[in-house]
């Protein structure tokens, strides 16, 4: 048997095997002219074999009176001259690849007594156009009529219960099932009708002119090798309700995308990555596909099938991950760019065929776990007429393993790996810079490799995160990390001998990163000597550590044990300073803490509160304010409650403006005046706490003062009503001060009679008013005196 039939698949195999068997049955059988035949236990006649040359055969009706019921298997295999055949009623079966490679075959009438047709039975029948299927078929094996490249349609008559057509297409009764799509139809798309649920195994066999082919949402099973041979095929599109399979740029998935189950050979793409969801790579799923040059497996990918990767001839290089236990049969048969291949360590078994015919093999390493290699499974490729020969194979493997066994009995050249010189594993290994988020990794060359590779633990198991192809490359910032953890990493160096790769043990490193940068760092109040600093909770350290300035370094003014402290006051400052502060969190790693990046802040003291507000004098539409130089300011603002808001009236811009005289006011009136001095630092100004001052304007001063009348004893004053007071005061001289004679409590009295003076003698006379304003006194101004003299 020759191995290149690998390539064809299984179902070839069946097929040869009943060629082989039945082959030797024939050599025994009777012969009737150019028939060969055997007589049944029901006395009935099979046909076993044919030997003549005519171009049209009549199958006989009888033979020696008994009735020819049977074509049996193999019959007229390789009858490659044979146009046409009939065959008498009587035959109701026709046997397995009973016309097997009659590829000039033409045109064939299947009696009406058939009822079953046996596997393969017009396989290779390259010459067939059209077939028609009589009412008393019920059986028609798989692959009846596979390979026949011209068969163009297969007609069912209307009364068979078993089996229908549509279109050439033949399926079973109810359209259920689409059991073959003749190869000779030139249509270059297909859509499987809906309602067909299963598409029967090598139902569109080298179907040559097809180059898509649309599957509808009813099915749902897609039977192996059912788009076998199909190398125009550049797309299956499927229904996005079906619920069993769907499609992505035409290539064929699961629904799940589990399974590839067929990448469409005549795709043009030279490279493709299959999706990291897919566990399983299907029986044939990437067979002639011509023009992949590379293929990229995912390591979720635990199970590649038979023949996966068949025939794909311009594929020059693979890796196949750990995922994988098995190199199953065939799976890279025929793929003759192949140059060299790397078994992972998690291989087992490497089956029939798996690297047959590869050509271009020279290179292939071994792990030490590979306990089964099937007998030509790599290393040998077959010529047309199945003569075996070597292919120049170098195999690296282990001592005293079944690849060592393989090399030696194939007299393959081999390598053995664990004979290679060691060489150190890599030295320096450390953490040169970190943050919250990163870790600048270094170490030192290591001057006998050719690179290094560089693992993460995630948690449950390492994972590569940088493979260097220099042994130059001596750091590396690792970047993505979560603040305030512990990350474990490791590095090992590596040497390639060929494409066989032999590293150093590993050296270990812990790096445990920063905490985050604390943000929200601000003083959300202070005073002229204080600042309450605040900040926002770090979640991912333990505490913080606050530093201030001191003009000449920073020095640590409270540590915080809890990342729950988010606030600070700081007291003992300077008026008018600006002051530094920087805070950083923490994380507590055993006895070892990590720091985060610092946070800094300035922060401008106020100004000292201005003393020493007064008002040094009054009238009743002024008031002249004073107040004490605050040396701790640049300047001051002056503001008056208008009785809704404070409005300022005046900014100073020297510290040496002590008093202000405001005018514009009203008698017998509180105004309300602040005082606050500020301090310039640069752009911004900060401001003290306000000094407060009530001023009472006093009254108006009283107006008409003068004499009304006078007698001898007594003299009656008047004047006129002020309305700004709450009273008046009059006072009379006595000859060397002013004496207070009547103080009246409301302003509705204007006029007063001072009695018990002497006759035709001059008095002196004043008024003023007051305003009471709570339990204070407001005086006006005094009058003009006005000097009255009693009668004779």
């Amino acid at each position: 048997m020759k191995v290149k039939k690998w390539s064809v698949s299984i179902a070839t195999f069946a097929v040869m095997a009943v060629m082989m068997v039945l082959c030797a049955v024939c050599a025994g059988a009777e012969a009737y002219g150019n028939f060969e035949y055997g007589v049944l236990d029901d006395g009935t006649v099979e046909i076993t074999g044919y030997k003549g040359s005519e171009q049209k055969v009549d199958v006989p009706e009888k033979i020696n009176k008994k009735s020819v019921t049977r074509i049996g298997n193999l019959a007229f295999k390789d009858c490659t001259k044979i146009t046409s055949i009939a065959m008498p009623d009587s035959v109701a079966y026709i046997g397995r690849s009973a016309f097997y490679n009659c590829t000039s075959l033409k045109s064939i009438t299947i009696p009406d007594g058939v009822k079953e047709i046996g596997y393969a039975a017009f396989s290779e029948c390259a010459g067939l156009v059209s077939v028609k299927i009589p009412d008393n078929v019920t059986k028609i094996g798989d692959s009846a009529f596979i390979n026949c490249a011209n068969l163009t349609k297969i007609d069912v008559t209307a009364g068979n219960k078993y089996y229908s057509s549509a279109n050439g297409v033949l399926f079973n009764k109810d359209k259920s099932e689409l059991i073959c799509y003749p190869a000779g139809i030139k249509n270059v798309g297909y859509s499987i009708p809906d309602g067909v649920t299963v598409i029967r195994d090598r139902a569109f066999n080298k179907c040559l002119s097809l180059n898509s082919i649309t599957i509808p949402k009813s099915v749902q099973d897609i039977e192996t090798y059912s788009f076998f041979g199909c190398t125009s095929l550049e797309a299956i599109n499927v229904a996005a309700s079906n619920k069993n399979y769907a499609d992505v740029n035409g290539i064929l998935f699961s629904k799940d995308k589990t399974k590839i189950v067929c990448y469409p050979a005549n795709k043009k793409n030279m490279s493709y990555s299959i999706p990291v969801s897919v566990k399983v790579v299907g029986v044939a799923a990437f067979r002639d596909c011509i023009y992949l040059k590379g293929i990229t497996i995912p390591d979720s990918v635990t199970n590649i099938e038979h023949h996966a990767f068949s025939n794909c001839k311009s594929l020059k290089s693979i890796t196949i991950p750990d995922s994988i236990t098995a190199i199953e049969m065939a799976t890279f048969i025929d793929c003759a760019s192949l140059t060299g291949v790397k078994i992972p360590d998690s291989v087992t078994s490497i089956r029939s065929g798996a690297f047959s015919n590869c050509t271009s093999l020279t290179k292939i390493t071994i792990p030490a776990g590979v306990k089964t290699i099937a007998d030509s499974a790599l290393g040998y490729c077959y010529d047309d007429n199945g003569n075996k020969k070597t292919t120049g194979l170098k195999i690296y493997c282990y001592s005293n393993t079944q690849a060592e066994a393989y090399a030696k009995s194939g007299k393959f050249s081999y390598v053995l790996l664990d004979k290679l010189p060691a060489f150190a594993k890599v030295t320096g290994f450390k953490v040169k810079s970190k943050t919250n988020v990163s870790a600048n990794l270094q170490w030192n060359k290591n001057i006998s490799a050719d690179g290094y590779v560089l693992d993460k633990y995630d948690g449950s198991k390492w994972v590569t995160i940088k493979t260097f192809t220099s042994n130059a490359n001596t750091s590396f910032n690792v970047t993505g990390l979560k603040a305030s953890t512990t990350f474990k990493f490791r590095i090992k160096a590596y040497k390639m001998y060929d494409i066989t790769t032999v590293y150093s043990a590993f050296t270990y490193l812990n790096v445990n990163t920063r905490p985050y940068t604390t943000t929200g760092m601000k003083c959300s109040s202070k005073t002229n000597v204080s600042a309450n600093l605040r900040w926002n909770k770090n979640i991912s350290a333990n505490g913080y550590v606050l530093d201030k300035y001191d003009g000449k370094k920073w020095v640590t003014i409270k540590t915080f044990t809890s990342n729950t402290n988010t606030s600070f006051n700081v007291t003992g400052l300077k008026a008018s300073t600006t002051f530094k502060f920087r805070l950083r969190a923490y994380k507590n790693f055993g006895s070892v803490k990590e720091y985060s990046a610092f946070t800094y802040l300035n922060v401008n003291t106020r100004p000292y509160t201005t003393t020493g507000m007064k008002c040094s004098s009054k009238t009743n539409v002024s008031a002249n304010l004073q107040w004490n130089k605050n040396r701790s300011a640049d300047g001051y603002v002056l503001d008056k409650y208008d009785g809704k808001k404070w409005v300022t009236i005046k900014t100073f811009t020297s510290n040496a403006n002590t008093s202000f005289n405001v005018t514009g006011l009203k008698a017998s009136t509180t105004f309300k005046f602040r005082l606050r001095a500020y301090k310039n630092f640069g752009s911004a100004k900060e401001y003290s706490a306000f000094t407060y001052l009530n001023v009472n304007t006093r009254p108006y001063t009283t107006t008409g003062f003068k004499m009304k009348s006078a007698t001898k004893n007594a003299i009656t004053l008047q004047w006129n009503k002020n309305i700004s007071a709450s009273g008046y005061c009059i006072e009379k001289w006595n000859g060397s001060k002013w004496v207070q004679i009547k103080r009246y409590t409301s302003n509705a009295n204007v006029t007063y009679t001072a009695t018990g003076l002497k006759a035709n003698t001059a008095y002196k006379f004043r008024i003023r008013a007051y305003k009471t304003i709570g339990n204070v006194n407001e005086y006006s101004a005094y009058s003009a005196v006005v000097t009255a003299r009693t009668q004779k």
